[in-house]
Protein backbone atom coordinates (compact mmCIF):
# COMPACT_ATOMS: atom_id res chain seq x y z
CA UNK A 1 0.00 0.00 0.00
CA UNK A 2 2.86 2.34 0.85
CA UNK A 3 4.49 1.70 -2.56
CA UNK A 4 1.19 2.44 -4.32
CA UNK A 5 0.89 5.74 -2.47
CA UNK A 6 4.46 6.71 -3.42
CA UNK A 7 3.76 5.87 -7.06
CA UNK A 8 0.58 8.01 -6.97
CA UNK A 9 2.48 10.97 -5.46
CA UNK A 10 5.20 10.69 -8.12
CA UNK A 11 2.57 10.53 -10.89
CA UNK A 12 0.81 13.63 -9.56
CA UNK A 13 4.12 15.50 -9.39
CA UNK A 14 4.96 14.52 -12.96
CA UNK A 15 1.54 15.66 -14.18
CA UNK A 16 2.15 19.03 -12.52
CA UNK A 17 5.49 19.38 -14.30
CA UNK A 18 3.88 18.56 -17.65
CA UNK A 19 1.07 21.07 -17.06
CA UNK A 20 3.58 23.80 -16.18
CA UNK A 21 5.60 23.03 -19.29
CA UNK A 22 2.65 23.67 -21.62
CA UNK A 23 2.78 27.01 -23.41
CA UNK A 24 0.00 29.14 -24.81
CA UNK A 25 -0.85 28.39 -28.42
CA UNK A 26 -0.69 31.47 -30.62
CA UNK A 27 -2.26 29.74 -33.63
CA UNK A 28 -5.03 31.79 -35.17
CA UNK A 29 -5.84 34.94 -37.13
CA UNK A 30 -5.09 38.37 -35.71
CA UNK A 31 -6.35 41.54 -37.40
CA UNK A 32 -5.52 45.22 -36.99
CA UNK A 33 -7.24 47.85 -39.12
CA UNK A 34 -5.42 51.16 -39.34
CA UNK A 35 -7.73 54.05 -40.15
CA UNK A 36 -5.81 56.99 -41.58
CA UNK A 37 -8.90 59.11 -42.16
CA UNK A 38 -9.97 60.21 -45.64
CA UNK A 39 -8.04 61.65 -48.55
CA UNK A 40 -9.04 64.85 -50.35
CA UNK A 41 -11.91 63.40 -52.42
CA UNK A 42 -13.20 61.64 -49.31
CA UNK A 43 -11.96 58.11 -49.95
CA UNK A 44 -11.38 56.20 -46.68
CA UNK A 45 -7.70 55.36 -46.12
CA UNK A 46 -7.91 52.04 -44.27
CA UNK A 47 -5.16 49.43 -44.21
CA UNK A 48 -5.72 45.94 -42.77
CA UNK A 49 -2.92 43.96 -41.13
CA UNK A 50 -3.83 40.28 -40.95
CA UNK A 51 -1.44 37.99 -39.09
CA UNK A 52 -2.10 34.27 -39.67
CA UNK A 53 -0.22 31.88 -37.39
CA UNK A 54 -0.40 28.11 -37.42
CA UNK A 55 1.98 25.54 -35.92
CA UNK A 56 4.16 25.45 -39.05
CA UNK A 57 3.87 28.89 -40.66
CA UNK A 58 3.31 32.60 -40.25
CA UNK A 59 1.91 35.02 -42.83
CA UNK A 60 1.32 38.77 -42.54
CA UNK A 61 -1.00 40.26 -45.15
CA UNK A 62 -1.16 44.05 -45.46
CA UNK A 63 -3.91 45.30 -47.74
CA UNK A 64 -6.09 48.30 -48.32
CA UNK A 65 -5.48 51.90 -49.30
CA UNK A 66 -2.30 51.96 -51.44
CA UNK A 67 -1.06 48.77 -49.76
CA UNK A 68 -0.59 45.23 -51.05
CA UNK A 69 2.04 43.23 -49.21
CA UNK A 70 2.30 39.61 -48.24
CA UNK A 71 5.09 38.76 -45.82
CA UNK A 72 6.27 35.33 -44.79
CA UNK A 73 7.26 35.63 -41.16
CA UNK A 74 8.62 33.60 -38.29
CA UNK A 75 7.13 33.57 -34.81
CA UNK A 76 9.38 33.17 -31.80
CA UNK A 77 7.78 32.60 -28.42
CA UNK A 78 9.15 34.66 -25.55
CA UNK A 79 8.50 34.44 -21.83
CA UNK A 80 5.62 36.90 -22.06
CA UNK A 81 4.39 36.64 -25.68
CA UNK A 82 5.63 36.30 -29.24
CA UNK A 83 7.96 38.09 -31.62
CA UNK A 84 7.11 38.34 -35.32
CA UNK A 85 10.23 38.35 -37.52
CA UNK A 86 10.50 39.10 -41.25
CA UNK A 87 11.46 36.20 -43.54
CA UNK A 88 10.53 37.33 -47.08
CA UNK A 89 8.05 39.23 -49.23
CA UNK A 90 5.86 37.17 -51.55
CA UNK A 91 6.31 37.54 -55.29
CA UNK A 92 3.03 39.47 -55.48
CA UNK A 93 3.98 42.21 -52.99
CA UNK A 94 4.35 45.77 -54.22
CA UNK A 95 7.85 46.09 -55.70
CA UNK A 96 8.79 49.36 -54.01
CA UNK A 97 8.86 47.66 -50.58
CA UNK A 98 11.27 44.84 -51.48
CA UNK A 99 14.26 46.38 -49.65
CA UNK A 100 12.34 47.62 -46.62
CA UNK A 101 13.21 44.72 -44.29
CA UNK A 102 16.00 42.18 -43.97
CA UNK A 103 15.56 38.53 -43.10
CA UNK A 104 15.33 38.15 -39.34
CA UNK A 105 14.25 41.75 -38.63
CA UNK A 106 11.88 42.01 -35.67
CA UNK A 107 8.69 43.54 -37.07
CA UNK A 108 6.68 43.69 -33.84
CA UNK A 109 5.88 41.65 -30.77
CA UNK A 110 2.61 40.75 -29.07
CA UNK A 111 1.94 40.19 -25.40
CA UNK A 112 -1.35 38.99 -23.96
CA UNK A 113 -2.71 41.18 -21.18
CA UNK A 114 -6.06 41.11 -19.38
CA UNK A 115 -7.25 44.02 -21.53
CA UNK A 116 -6.15 42.46 -24.85
CA UNK A 117 -3.09 41.94 -27.03
CA UNK A 118 -0.46 44.59 -26.41
CA UNK A 119 1.55 45.38 -29.55
CA UNK A 120 5.15 46.58 -29.39
CA UNK A 121 6.00 48.01 -32.82
CA UNK A 122 9.63 47.55 -33.80
CA UNK A 123 10.95 47.96 -37.36
CA UNK A 124 7.39 47.84 -38.74
CA UNK A 125 5.50 50.89 -37.56
CA UNK A 126 2.21 51.55 -39.37
CA UNK A 127 1.31 54.48 -37.16
CA UNK A 128 4.64 56.22 -37.90
CA UNK A 129 5.52 58.78 -35.26
CA UNK A 130 2.40 58.32 -33.15
CA UNK A 131 2.62 54.55 -32.57
CA UNK A 132 2.78 53.59 -28.94
CA UNK A 133 2.78 50.24 -27.26
CA UNK A 134 -0.95 49.59 -27.00
CA UNK A 135 -3.67 47.23 -28.19
CA UNK A 136 -3.87 47.04 -31.98
CA UNK A 137 -4.42 43.39 -33.01
CA UNK A 138 -7.47 41.33 -32.07
CA UNK A 139 -7.67 37.55 -32.37
CA UNK A 140 -10.50 36.25 -34.57
CA UNK A 141 -9.89 32.48 -34.77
Amino acid sequence: MKKLMIVCVICLQLMGVVACAETKSWSGTYIYEADYGKNYPGTPMIVSYTLIIDPTSCLLEISGYQAAQEITCEVLQTKSGIEVHFVAFSATSMQNFKDLYRQGDLLFSLEEKQTGLLTYWKIMNPEAAIAEDQIYFKKYE
